[in-house]
């Protein structure tokens, strides 16, 4: 039983004990984001998602459009409720569009871009040099995306 003073503190039950079909979790019962959440780990506004409506905000995630946003257009959305009022990342967003429309002038397409390089691995380095606050687990969507259908 959770919570029993014979159970060892922090020891995770497995098999039988849990159920079918649940998640592990430890003594108290709780699952592991509930207690961090519980603990103030993830307090703030990054833990925070901005409500729905992003799409529209950035015209429907058009590279031509987004890629032709003016400061003007950048202050806008800074101030919209919709959008992460984060001005580097906007920033970021126009000049990654700008640069996924060189790549689609030079290659043609993703895919095209993609088949230009030896290996994953290089095409991950040269993804991490063109765009910006785009991470390691983005790069490997990405790849892993691009290879499920290309077969």
């Amino acid at each position: 039983m959770p919570g029993c003073s014979h159970e060892p503190r922090g020891e995770r039950r497995t098999g039988e004990d849990r159920g079918p079909g649940r998640r592990p979790y430890r003594l108290d019962g709780r699952p592991a984001l509930a207690r961090r959440r519980a603990r103030g780990h993830l307090r703030g506004a990054g833990f925070r998602r901005p409500p729905g409506g992003i799409r529209e905000a950035f015209g429907g995630f058009d590279p031509a459009k987004i890629a032709s946003l003016q400061p003007a257009d950048i202050t806008r959305l800074e101030a919209d409720p919709r959008v992460s009022r984060n001005k580097a990342k906007i920033e970021a967003s126009v000049e990654n569009a700008k640069e996924l429309l060189a790549i689609l002038r030079t290659h043609g397409t993703i895919r095209g871009y993609l088949g230009s390089f030896p290996n994953a691995r290089s095409a991950a380095s040269d993804l991490h040099r063109r765009f910006r606050f785009l991470g390691d687990t983005g790069v490997w969507r990405l790849l892993t995306s691009a290879a499920q259908d290309a077969g």
